[in-house]
């Protein structure tokens, strides 16, 4: 938990953070679900996820407005919900350092020295009060105005999602299985990244690019040379890990400059791939894809959870706003906008390529247009990922310290465990996933539809069931105890959180499906 960062921004620049957040390497990825799945139900199942991912996000914005109603309002012995002091509900950290204070990142690229769980706030006085979960007293409620009351609730304070679960919450396992599913879902995103850069670096540096669809792993990479593509993989595995595996036994940033440098290729390498496709449909040289084909469907679920995934940022996100009173309807913009993306790419992808692969770049390496455009897009996952990677790494590492200090109940580890293991625990799981395979569609289904979905629809609607379910028994003696309208989620109804509980279930059942469709 920490207070809101100083330096603050506007709808428009906050919208730009969420869309360059949620539209990533999942979209990659998509057209490949797409072409699986047939087009007409690939569009079915991406506006439901997008629906249902959306609806969570606003449970997270409506939670984050309790929980900051909870601590203005606990103060003893004032009237003024403004004056917090250290009298608060939970713990805070005054000396921890807002994460937008240094710079304005995105969910790989926030200040990511900072983990999700601030371990040291863990003292024991702070564990004691998270268990208890006292929320707002009966004589302290009744002494606000109705004006206060509302004034109680603005966000001031920024909660992760884990720490809202200490919160509100009363049994902790809820809290340990969170950053549990959040480590699993980064390591999963280590692998993904660590199979995307040596694969797309080997598919450009290996000859015969007009012939690359009909080329397996075991072919020779070079005419005459008997090295295999797998085992140049492997070799760009290897030189790519010793290279930026090591900033993960540091503390590293994204900063501006490198953002926005990442964001305009990201950019251009989309806008050159709608457009080159297009045009291979004009040439008649496009496809003519299924409609429908269940025996795909499965795998589609686990990449669309993972591409519209960023409710592990929104307080992030959405606290450095300078009015937050509209940050729903902001993100309903990002979403309707991300939605739109993927299904432009997504179809006119499929309409375009016979064959999509995993990774939607490597259809245009043997496709017929300028070599130029041919390496900047191949090379595009190896140009943007190789930054966020040593960033995802060191969220991932100081998580883990964070919950095994939890779990253990230690202040600290020793120095070869703390700057040594863990940091090696992070690099090499996803090393040992990304030798044994290079399938990046596979490790999206794995990381969206196992860790991703309990993240996406499961936590946000448990920790709104029992925010609200404080806020119910306050809100029946003192009715002007409610949420404000600008920050209660649009959908009230219980019976929605418990569709987010199964539709998580659902989500799970598909990923295990897929596994052996």
């Amino acid at each position: 938990m920490g207070a809101v960062p100083q330096s603050q921004f506007s709808y428009p620049v906050g919208a730009i953070f969420v869309f360059n957040l949620m539209v990533g390497t999942g979209s990659l990825s998509m057209p490949n679900g797409f072409g699986d799945a047939g087009y007409l139900l690939g569009v079915i199942v991406i506006l439901i996820v997008c629906a249902l991912s959306f609806v969570t996000v606003t449970f997270i914005t409506e939670s984050l407005a309790i929980a900051n109603a909870a601590v203005s309002m606990k103060v003893h012995g004032t009237t003024n919900p403004r004056s917090t002091d250290d009298k608060l509900l939970i713990y805070q950290d005054p000396g921890s350092e807002p994460e937008f204070g240094r710079s304005h990142n995105n969910m790989s690229d926030r200040g990511d020295v900072t983990p999700l769980l601030d371990s040291r706030s863990h003292s024991q006085d702070s564990e004691t009060n998270a268990r208890s979960n006292p929320l707002v007293s009966l004589d302290d409620v009744a002494s606000q105005s109705a004006f206060e009351y509302e004034s109680a609730f603005e966000m001031r304070q920024k909660f992760e999602v884990g720490e809202l679960c200490t919160l509100f919450i009363e049994n902790q396992l809820w809290s340990v299985l969170f950053y549990f599913c959040i480590s699993v879902y980064l390591f999963g995103d280590l692998a993904i990244y660590a199979a995307a850069v040596p694969k797309s670096v080997r598919d450009v540096i290996c000859s015969n690019l007009s012939d690359y669809q009909n080329q397996t792993d075991d072919d020779p990479c070079w005419t005459g040379h008997e090295i295999t593509r797998m085992n140049v993989y492997r070799c760009m595995l290897t030189a790519f890990f010793c290279t930026f595996g090591i900033f993960t036994f540091f503390d590293v940033a994204k900063t501006v400059p490198l953002q926005i440098g990442t964001g305009l290729i990201r950019w251009t390498s989309f806008v050159m791939m709608v457009v080159l496709a297009i045009k291979q449909i004009a040439k008649g040289k496009g496809a003519s894809p299924k409609a429908v084909d269940f025996g795909g469907f499965f795998n589609l679920f686990g990449v669309l959870i993972y591409s519209f995934m960023c409710h592990h940022s929104v307080p992030t996100l959405i606290m450095p706003l300078k009015n937050k009173k509209y940050a729903k309807e902001m993100v309903l913009l990002d979403y309707t906008a991300a939605l739109t993306f993927y299904l432009l790419n997504s179809i006119v992808a499929v309409f375009a390529f016979r064959d999509l692969e995993d990774l939607y770049t490597e259809n245009f390496i043997s496709a017929d247009i300028k070599n130029g455009c041919k390496y900047f897009i191949g090379l595009f996952p190896a140009m943007v990922l190789c930054t966020s990677f040593p960033i995802v790494a060191v969220v991932l590492r100081n998580n883990l310290k964070a919950l095994f200090r939890q779990l253990l109940g230690r202040s600290g580890f020793p120095f070869v465990i703390d700057r040594i293991g863990f940091p090696l625990v992070c690099l090499v799981f996803p090393l040992i996933v990304a030798m044994i395979t290079d399938d990046v569609s596979s490790l999206m289904t794995v990381t969206g539809g196992l860790s991703g979905a309990f993240i996406e629809f499961f936590f946000p609607a448990l920790v709104v069931y029992y925010s609200r379910k404080k806020m119910h028994i306050l809100a029946a003696q003192y009715p002007e105890f409610r949420v404000p309208t600008h920050y209660r989620s649009y959908f009230q109804s219980v019976w929605i959180v418990y569709a987010m509980f199964v539709w998580t279930a659902v989500c799970l059942v598909m990923t295990v499906i897929s596994f052996f469709v």
